[in-house]
C-alpha cells in the first residue's frame, strides 16, 4: 500500500514533468493525432479571399443604404422626350446614361410623348406602320416601367398632343372632348403615368371650348391626378415696352382673367417660351422675362396652388417663328433668371423650374450651359 509520502512524491514528479514539457499528461498524446488535414484548392487561397471580400462589400453597401438612404425627393426641373425617343426600345446602358444626366442636372420630371389625336379621331402611332397607338403602347409601358426601376423618385407625365384644327376646328365637339378625356385616363390607369400633359395647339385666342376640354379631362382622370397644360406665350402683349415682331397682330395674348380660368383647372402650367418671332437676343430675353412675370402675377392674385414651369428651347429646326441664333437655351434661361430675381418669398413658390424642350438628348456642352445659367 502506498503511503502518503509516496503519493506526494509521485505528484511532485508529475508537476516537474509538466513544467519541462509545457503541457499536462492529458495533452501528452502523439501530436499527429490532432493534426488537421491539408486541403489544396485550385487557384490557392484567392478562391476563398475573393468571395469573402465580395460578401463584405455587399454588406457595407447594404449598411450604407440604411445609414444614408437614397434621396426620395423629386428634383424641380423637367425635360420633354419626343417620339424619336419614346417609341424606341432602350438598352439598359442607354437608359442608365440618360437617367444619370437627369439626376445630375436636377431633372425630376419627364414629359413623355405618347400620341397625337389624328383627323379621323384615332390616336397616332408609327407613321411607317399602322399609325395606331396600339402598335407602340407596349413599348411605352415597358419603357416607363424601366425608367421607374432605375429612377424611383421620377415623375412621368403622358404628353398628349391635340391639334385644334384638323383640318377644321373641332374642340367644340363633345365626342372629341370625351375621346381626349378617356385616353388621358387610360394613360394613368393602364400605362402607369403620374399625370397628363395636355398639349393643345394652336390656342392663341381665348376659347370656352378649351376650358370645357380641361374640365372634362380633369373630371375623367380624377382630382388627385395631375393635369399639366402647355400654354402659348403672349406673342404681342399690350401695355408693355417690349420690342415686338410686326408680323403678328398686336394684342395676341391671353387676358389675366382667362389665365386664371386655366389655372383653376390645372395643377401646373407650362409656358412655351419660344416661337416668339424675335430676331434680337436681348429682345428675346426680355420677352421671356415678361412671360414668366405675367403668370406669376396672375397666380399670386388668385392665391392658387397651381405653379408654372417655363419650357425653354434646345432644338435646331429653324422657322419663321424660331430663329435658332436668337432663341437659344442660354438666352431663354437668362430670361427666366431675370424674372426669378424679381420674386419675393411669397411669389417665388409659383415658379417650379424649367422644362427643356429638345429634339435630341443634350450634349455635354448643352448641360454645361444649363448648369451655368440655371442649375447653379
Amino acid at each position: 500500500m502506498s503511503t502518503a509520502r509516496d503519493r506526494q512524491k509521485r505528484r511532485k514528479q508529475q508537476r516537474e514533468m509538466v513544467r519541462k514539457t509545457g503541457r499536462s499528461n492529458t495533452q501528452a498524446a502523439p501530436e499527429e493525432r490532432f493534426k488537421l488535414p491539408e486541403f489544396k484548392l485550385p487557384g490557392g487561397q484567392w478562391l476563398v479571399i475573393i468571395p469573402a471580400a465580395g460578401l463584405i462589400f455587399i454588406g457595407v453597401v447594404l449598411a450604407l443604404r440604411f445609414i444614408n438612404p437614397p434621396d426620395t425627393t423629386t428634383p424641380p426641373n423637367a425635360i420633354w422626350l419626343n417620339k424619336s425617343w419614346t417609341y424606341q426600345e432602350r438598352s439598359l446602358e442607354d437608359l442608365m446614361t440618360v437617367i444619370d444626366d437627369l439626376r445630375t442636372n436636377d431633372i425630376g420630371t419627364i414629359y413623355f410623348y405618347v400620341s397625337s389625336l389624328k383627323a379621323d379621331g384615332e390616336w397616332s402611332g408609327l407613321v411607317d406602320g399602322t399609325n395606331r397607338f396600339s402598335e407602340v403602347s407596349s413599348t411605352i409601358e415597358e419603357l416607363v416601367s424601366q425608367i421607374r426601376t432605375v429612377y424611383p423618385n421620377v415623375t412621368i407625365h403622358a404628353w398628349i398632343e391635340v391639334n385644334a384644327q384638323s383640318p377644321e376646328y373641332r374642340l367644340d365637339r363633345v365626342q372629341i372632348q370625351n375621346t381626349v378625356a378617356t385616353f388621358s385616363q387610360e394613360m394613368v390607369t393602364q400605362l402607369g403615368f403620374d399625370g397628363v400633359l395636355l398639349d393643345v395647339k394652336p390656342i392663341f385666342e381665348e376659347s370656352d371650348d378649351y376650358i370645357q376640354l380641361l374640365r372634362t379631362v380633369k373630371r375623367q382622370i380624377g382630382i388627385d391626378t395631375d393635369l399639366i397644360v402647355a400654354v402659348p406665350a403672349d406673342l404681342t402683349p399690350t401695355g408693355t415696352e417690349l420690342n415686338l415682331p410686326n408680323v403678328i397682330v398686336p394684342g395676341t395674348e391671353w387676358s389675366a382673367e382667362y389665365k386664371q380660368r386655366v389655372a383653376l383647372l390645372a395643377n401646373q402650367i407650362v409656358i412655351l417660351a419660344y416661337n416668339s418671332y424675335q430676331d434680337n437676343p436681348v429682345d428675346y430675353i426680355e420677352w421671356v422675362e415678361y412671360q414668366v412675370s405675367s403668370y406669376i402675377e396672375v397666380l399670386s392674385q388668385l392665391e392658387s396652388n397651381t405653379s408654372i414651369m417655363v419650357s425653354v428651347p434646345n432644338y435646331d429646326t429653324p422657322s419663321q417663328a424660331h430663329d435658332t441664333s436668337v432663341e437659344t437655351l442660354a438666352a431663354s434661361l437668362d430670361g427666366v433668371v431675370r424674372a426669378q430675381s424679381l420674386l419675393d418669398e411669397t411669389t417665388q413658390v409659383y415658379l417650379s423650374g424649367v422644362a427643356i424642350f429638345t429634339d435630341s438628348m443634350l450634349e455635354d456642352s448643352d448641360w454645361t450651359i444649363y448648369r451655368q445659367r440655371w442649375s447653379n
